[in-house]
């Protein structure tokens, strides 16, 4: 896995700068950090894909959540499809993998955007009720 860690992060620390996405919905604990850094520190960092991306770490019951915008092509999701209830307009793939603690999310939305998002927390139930308010507002 240190290969793979290595590798990603020399691509990412050699792609050029750009604005991070702005998340509306975050849990209130969370507070940015260095997106590359964060990344890494997931048990997948090889599913997160090249974007535009932003991470949020913190101590609450949600631990990290990472996002990413304007990537063109996603990788394959992990874990167990997981049904999205909440109203949105955009196309999603949502996954579940307890044996990481993380829901992940693939959105396309009607205006050409792109959405990637990873909820890291122990709890599975905090990991969908967060994943649901990322959604609602950044996606709704």
């Amino acid at each position: 896995m240190t290969d793979v860690r290595d590798a990603l992060r020399r691509v990412w620390t050699t792609e050029p700068g750009a604005p991070a996405p702005e998340l509306r919905g975050l849990p209130p604990d969370l507070l940015p950090v260095d997106a590359t850094n964060a990344v890494l520190r997931m048990a997948r960092p090889e599913v997160v894909p090249a974007g535009t991306r932003s991470a949020y770490e913190g101590a609450g019951p949600v631990s990290r959540v990472v996002a990413v915008t304007d990537f063109e092509a996603p990788p394959g999701l992990p874990g167990t499809p997981r049904e999205v209830t909440v109203p949105t307009s955009a196309e999603v793939l949502a996954t579940d993998e307890p044996a990481t603690s993380t829901a992940y999310l693939s959105a396309w939305a009607p205006d050409g955007r792109c959405w990637f998002l990873a909820v890291t927390a122990a709890d599975a139930k905090t990991r969908w009720s967060t994943l649901d308010a990322l959604i609602e507002a950044n996606l709704g």
